[in-house]
């Protein structure tokens, strides 16, 4: 059995500490240089959750990468996967 999950109920908000992994990469400008790539299955965290915007994620990945995502975007098994900390994952188990 797989770790990773899709959102099942994509009305629900996740929680800032959810880790997100991002299969084909992401790419941003930062503060030091333009057009930074993470790599593909890049893992990053939620540190924010911005409930009364359209993007309501803010997801932090290596090499100082943020980017904003939509309950929409993150749900989208093609391109990221949810994996839900030891706890949540347990009580999945049992």
């Amino acid at each position: 059995m797989s770790n990773y999950r899709i959102n099942p109920n994509p009305q629900s908000h996740l929680p800032v500490g959810t880790r997100i992994i991002s299969i084909k990469g992401e790419t941003s400008d930062t503060d030091v240089t333009n057009n930074v790539f993470t790599g593909e299955s890049a893992e990053g965290v939620i540190t924010q959750v911005l409930t009364e915007q359209e993007h309501c994620y803010m997801v932090d990945f290596p090499f100082d990468v943020s980017i904003f995502l939509s309950q929409l975007e993150i749900s989208d098994g093609c391109n990221y996967k949810i994996q839900p900390d030891e706890k949540t994952f347990k009580r999945q188990l049992k």
